[in-house]
Formats: structure tokens, sequence, C-alpha cells
């Protein structure tokens, strides 16, 4: 506020003398007017927007200040703290914050879940040092700290990628009694997400030392980890540690996993033999992992076999479970079982995501049938699911497949035009593409000029297309200028492959001009060198 006081003094002197000012050094980093650089000048209007931009928020926060000052005189105690936990969740902390100053002025100490809620606020907007401030005042003045109240705060460091202030506040925990298993799950989980395995180890070996037993869940954590990672002696080893005590379906399911990512599923299937024995039933995401690894090994029968299994052994199949069998059977080419699949989760009231009649569409589309994949496009909007990008690109390419350039076209103009999804690279690359090919050249240069107006930045396929159209048709000045001076000259492509040079070097082959081919070679040759 002293800085807003100085600029209002100076601006009611220089406004009697000059309609200009300069404007005050404000940041430590902007050049003063006393410096060697060049100095600000700003006019009034600039000015007073500054200051109207910073005194506006302040006038709101004191109007509401002031409605909760009343109702601090007329509520009880349970409304107080109520209010506060309200506005904390709202994002208001600075009235939350003041309602609780004003209660402990009146000697109401809100409570400990109060206070969590406020530095829970605190911390999801990134204001840590009031979150440590307030974690300090409460250690002095009450209600004193529990163990949410600092799991609350480490949860909040590592989301903000401060790993050493987690490992700190882990350590004072440690002295002041405060720590307990959510906290080491906390910290866990975060070292594993940003790959830190080796200090997750030495975390968990530390509250084995001193707890005498392993918390599953940090165990669970940290063997998925390793298993992910490919790391599975270290995986299994932990694995091995932690049989010695009740395990659940959780710790099953992630070595489970870990076996199929590595493709070994008869070393999954003997795990799941395990749980059997030890009482345990597979559940949703058991089967989910088995009909997902077979899948992806082209074992569409197995899969389809276990979903049976699945839902006799009284585990409704889910979502998940009907989309990993559609996409295996489009993969196969087997669009047929993958549409009754489709059906079927309609009549179970379960309406599948984009990406599932996306696969469907494709399919049919990648063996010309038309009529289906219009079919499943209609179907889709009829059960309330708006096609996206994917689908249209899926359904302009089955039309330039099939030499329907007028439908390609008029579904772009659907995109640009019906307030739908909007059209990405892939699609200015298929339009561009089918153009060229079939010697649509104006076409073909009208929409890439159409795709840089409005903002989409060509990539290598765009200009290859574009060159291999020009040399189609013999015009090839113009598929050179394009590979020199726009797709060379385009510092957005990072990298720039063989083919629109091979196409050019082919091209000027056939026509005899073997002195343009090799300066094409030479260029190809020299940008492989880096010169």
């Amino acid at each position: 506020m002293s800085t807003i006081v100085k600029m209002l003094s100076e601006v009611n002197i220089n406004r009697k003398h000059n309609s200009m000012i300069i404007l005050p050094k404000m940041f430590p980093n902007d050049p003063h007017p006393g410096d060697n650089h060049h100095s600000k000048v700003v006019d009034f209007s600039t000015l007073d927007s500054i200051l109207k931009s910073t005194l506006d928020p302040l006038k709101l926060f004191r109007a509401d200040i002031g409605t909760y000052n009343y109702s601090l005189k007329s509520c009880s105690y349970t409304q107080h703290v109520d209010t506060i936990k309200n506005l904390s969740l709202q994002g208001k902390l600075g009235v939350a914050w003041c309602l609780r100053n004003k209660m402990m002025l009146k000697g109401l100490i809100p409570d400990v879940v109060t206070h969590n809620y406020i530095i829970n606020g605190l911390c999801k907007v990134g204001a840590f040092e009031k979150a440590e401030s307030l974690v300090r005042e409460m250690s002095s003045r009450g209600p004193s700290p529990n163990c949410a109240t600092y799991n609350i705060l480490m949860k909040g460091y590592c989301t903000n990628n401060d790993i050493y202030k987690a490992l700190d506040l882990v350590s004072s925990m440690n002295i002041n009694g405060k720590e307990n298993m959510v906290t080491f799950n906390i910290i866990i989980h975060h070292l594993c997400k940003k790959g830190r395995l080796t200090e997750a180890r030495s975390l968990l070996t530390r509250l084995t030392d001193e707890n005498s037993k392993k918390d599953l869940v940090a165990s669970t954590t940290l063997m998925d980890s390793y298993l992910k990672n490919g790391d599975a002696s270290l995986g299994l080893t932990l694995w091995g540690e932690i049989c010695s005590k009740h395990v659940d379906v959780v710790a099953y399911n992630v070595v489970i996993h870990g076996s199929s990512l590595s493709g070994d599923l008869i070393v999954a299937y003997k795990y799941v033999t395990k749980m059997f024995k030890t009482g345990l039933h597979p559940d949703s995401f058991t089967y989910n992992i088995l009909i997902n690894a077979l899948c992806k090994l082209r074992r569409i029968d197995e899969a389809l076999y276990l979903y049976t299994v699945m839902s006799r052994m009284g585990v409704a199949p889910g979502r998940v479970s009907y989309a990993t069998l559609v996409q295996g059977l489009c993969m196969i080419g087997d669009v047929d079982m993958a549409h009754g699949l489709l059906n079927r989760m309609l009549e179970k009231s379960m309406v599948p995501r984009p990406i599932t009649w996306n696969l469907i569409i494709d399919r049919y589309g990648k063996q010309g049938d038309i009529r289906m994949a219009l079919h499943i496009r209609d179907q889709m909007m009829i059960n309330g699911v708006s096609p996206n990008v994917f689908t249209y690109n899926a359904l302009i390419h089955m039309f330039i497949k099939s030499g329907e350039i007028d439908e390609a076209r008029a579904l772009m103009k659907e995109m640009l035009v019906a307030g739908g999804p909007l059209p990405d690279t892939v699609t200015y690359n298929l339009l561009v593409g089918a153009e060229s090919k079939y010697g649509h050249l104006y076409s073909a240069d009208e929409v890439y000029e159409d795709m840089k107006k409005r903002g989409y930045k060509p990539d290598v396929i765009t200009y290859t297309e574009l060159i291999r159209g020009y040399c189609l048709r013999g015009k090839i000045k113009e598929a050179e200028r394009i590979l020199y001076s726009e797709m060379l000259e385009n510092s957005s492509l990072v990298v720039v492959d063989h083919v629109p040079f091979q196409i050019l070097i082919k091209k000027y082959f056939r026509v005899s001009d073997l002195n343009s081919a090799y300066g094409v070679y030479q260029t190809w040759n020299n940008k492989d060198k880096g010169k």
C-alpha cells in the first residue's frame, strides 16, 4: 500500500504541471529512471488503470469482509466454522483467513479440522508460506496440528514438485511424533511417480525398521513401480517380503499386471491360482488386466472366453472390459463381433466413450463398408455422443479411399460450419493429399492456404503431399519451390525426412535432368550432415 500512496501523491503533484509522468520503479528488476536505461513513460490513463486494477480487488475484499463482520455478531460458533470451511472450498481464502482471525480475537478458536480446510485451500493455490505460517501459529496458539494437517501440507509440496520440503517435513514430523502410515504413502507415491525408486525403497525400509512391519499400500505402490519400469527382480523381491503377511486383491492385481506387461501370461495365471487358494476372488481389474494382455497378443478367442468366465463368476463386465475387447476385435478385423459387443453395451445402458465408436467406424471404413460406418456415426449421435475430430478423420479417410472427394470436402465443411469439432493437421493433410493425388492442384493449394490462415502449421506430410502432387502433374519447378522456399525455410519443422527429396530426384531422373537431380541430392546430403 505504501507504493500505491506514493504513486498517488506523485500523480497529484505532477498533474498540476504535466500531462505525462515517469512511472516509479515498482519491481526490483525494472530499470529505474535514474539508471542508465530508457525511462518508462506512461500517461495518466495508463497509471489510473494500474491503480484501479490494484484497488478494485481490495474494495471487493473489504466488502466481503464487511458482510462477514455482521455475521460474526449474529452467528454461532458452528456457523462460523462452517462458513470458513465453505469459503475455503470456494477459494475465498482471504475472507476465510480474516474471519478466522476475528474469531481468535474474540476467544473463539476454530478447531483443527477448520484450520485444515484453510491450509488445504492455501496449498492448492501455491500459497505455501501462508500455509506454513498458519501451521506455526497453530503450534503456538492452538489448536495443535494433527497428522492430517502435516499430510495436507506434504501433499501440497509433492503436487508442487518440491520433494525436498516434503522430505524435510517427514523429518520434522518424526521429531514431533506426528508421523503415520498415510504420510509415508503420500511421499512414497510421489517418489515412485517421479521415478525415484531408490529413495522410495529407503523410506520404506525406514518404515519397516521403526514400525516392525511394512505398510501394504506403500509396498504395493513401490512394487507396482518396479514392475512397470521393467525391474521384475526387485518387484518380485518386494512381493516375497509382503507375502509373509495378509495380501489383498490389489497386491495380487499389481503382480499379475507386472507379469502380463512382460508377456508372461503363464506366470500371471499362476498368481490368479494363488489368489483362489488364499480365499481371494479376482475382481474386475484382475479380469481386465488379463483380457487386455490377451488382446495385445491377438489371442482374442481366449479373451472372449475369459469375458464369459468373468460373467459366470459374478463379476459384471464394465466399460473397460467391453472397450478392450472391441479394440482387440477391430485389430484382427472382426468388426461385426465388435459391433455386437457395442450393442450389448447399449442394452446394458453403458454408453461407450467416443474412442470405442471411432474404432468401429474406422474399421468399417477400412473395409470399404461406407453404409455401416455412417450407421455407427448416426447411432453414436442418437446415444448422445458427439463425433470428435477422430470420427471425422476416419470418415474423411474412408471417402477419400473410395474416391468420393466431394463427400470428404462436405465433411470438412461440416466441421468448419456446424460448430462441431475443428479440423486438425491430420484432417488438412488428408484433403491436401487427396486433392494432389487426383490432380486437383488448385484445390490442394486452397486447402493448404486455408490451413495456414486458420493457424495450423503445415508439417512434413503436408509439404510432401504437395510436392508429390506437383511432380505427378509435371510441375517440377513449383514442387522445388515448395521444398526450398517453404519446407526447408519452415523453422517449426524439427525433422525433414528423405521422402520429399526422393520424389523430386526420381522425377528429375524421369525427365533426364541429371544435374537438377544431383543438386537436390546434394541439398539432402548436406542437410543430413547438418551443414
